[in-house]
This record gives C-alpha cells, structure tokens and sequence, in this order.
C-alpha cells in the first residue's frame, strides 16, 4: 500500500509543479495514466512477492531476508526489462505522439520509472520489515505467555491457567504464520 501511495505521489505531484509553473492542466488521459501507474505497480510487485512465495514452498531457507534477497535477484532483470521496453515505446509517444498524448506520455514515464524503483527497492525491504515485525510480536508473546505461566503456577489453579494460555497463543500463532505465508 505504501508503494502504491508512493508511485501514484510523485506523477501527481510533477504536474502540480508543471500545472502551476507551465500552466499543464489535469484532465481524463491523466486520470487514466494514474490508473495505469497504478496497475502496472500493482503488477510488478506482485511478480516479486509470488517469487517470494514459490521460494519459501520450495526452498528450505531459515532466513527470511535470504530468501526476499534471491526471489529479487530472479525477478531484477525481468522487471528491468520490461520497465526499459515500456519506457522505449513511452519515449516514442512522447516525442512522436502529437500534443494529445504528450503529457499522457510523461505521466506514464514517470510512473513507469518510480513503480519499477518503488517494486524492487521499496516493496521488498517492506515486507522484510514487515516479517522481522511479526516474528518479533510473536516471540514477545511467547515470553509474555511463559512469564503468565510462571506467576500463574503460584496461584490455585496454575495447570488449567497455563494450558489455556499456552493453547490461545499457538493457535493465535499458528493462525497469524498461514494467513502471512498463505496470502
């Protein structure tokens, strides 16, 4: 999502400045370009993450990091390349296009060339971040779930208090692991 917001902020926000400094108006091929930017990040991103997927079902890796890390390096050339041949053909509509597709052009080049920055450099080291985030909240609960356990066991009823939590936090954990590896 912060990717997303990132690709379609900087097209917006080149023709604020072209709006108010050269007088370029915002009509309906803008729109659409915003649209396009928009599923053309989508798509890259996506092309990575399902990368990520297939790597973590195939691959016995204990690093998640190495594992975004060598889905990346298989899909870097392949986002290049198709970012440079959309950019070719954008370059071409913008110079050979007439006034109509002009700026329609720029906003796609811009939008092509962030969503394909945003994709590899923004969206991987995200869901890195991400992971290492839930791994850490689930080992803070554990330890919280242990500690309950300990002062629980000086009470009245410590076992069935202490196998209640415990069962509460492995089917949280167990839940929150296959929903994230899942989707």
């Amino acid at each position: 999502m912060v990717t997303l917001f990132h690709d379609v902020i900087v097209p917006i926000g080149l023709f604020a400045y072209l709006g108010h400094y050269l007088g370029v108006q915002i009509d309906l091929t803008f729109i659409v370009a915003v649209l396009t930017i928009l599923g053309y990040s989508i798509n890259d991103t996506i092309v990575v993450f399902d990368r990520t997927r297939e790597n973590l079902l195939r691959y016995n890796i204990k690093e998640f990091e190495e594992t975004v890390n060598r889905s990346l390096n298989q899909t870097i050339i392949r986002s290049i390349n198709t970012s440079l041949t959309v950019v070719i053909v954008l370059v071409s509509l913008y110079f050979f296009g007439g006034e109509t597709l002009r700026y329609f052009a720029l906003a796609l080049l811009v939008g092509v060339v962030v969503g394909t920055y945003s994709s590899i450099f923004i969206a991987s080291p995200l869901l890195v971040e991400w992971h290492n985030r839930s791994v850490n909240k689930i080992k803070k609960r554990k330890k919280n779930s242990s500690e309950l356990c300990q002062m629980l066991a000086l009470g009245k009823h410590s076992r069935k208090a202490c196998l209640v939590t415990s069962a509460g936090f492995i089917f949280d954990s167990l839940f929150k692991i296959c929903y994230a590896y899942l989707n």
